[in-house]
């Protein structure tokens, strides 16, 4: 199970799983590199779209998360949303 332990090292893949916008939104502004992926590949983007935290998600895109970014598995942040059967993404 994935817990908020799991990312202190991932200050922005720690405010998504927390569904904190205001935390996700000062760290982003104060720098965090919104491309930084954690010990799975996954970027903040990828968490967003695995937790369904849409709002997150589309903060993220605004500051240039990176679509194209590929996890340890080879997915995508795309790729994630339609094994999620997520259209909406």
């Amino acid at each position: 199970m994935t817990t908020i332990a799991s990312y202190p090292d991932y200050p922005l893949h720690e405010a998504v799983f927390q569904k904190n916008i205001k935390s996700l939104s000062a760290r982003l502004r104060n720098g965090c590199q919104v491309g930084t992926k954690d010990k799975h590949g996954n970027t903040a983007l990828h968490l967003a779209v695995m937790t369904g935290h849409k709002e997150c998600l589309h903060l993220l895109l605004a500051h240039g998360a990176p679509v194209k970014a590929r996890n340890l598995q080879g997915w995508t942040a795309l790729a994630e949303a339609v094994s999620y059967g997520d259209r909406l993404i």
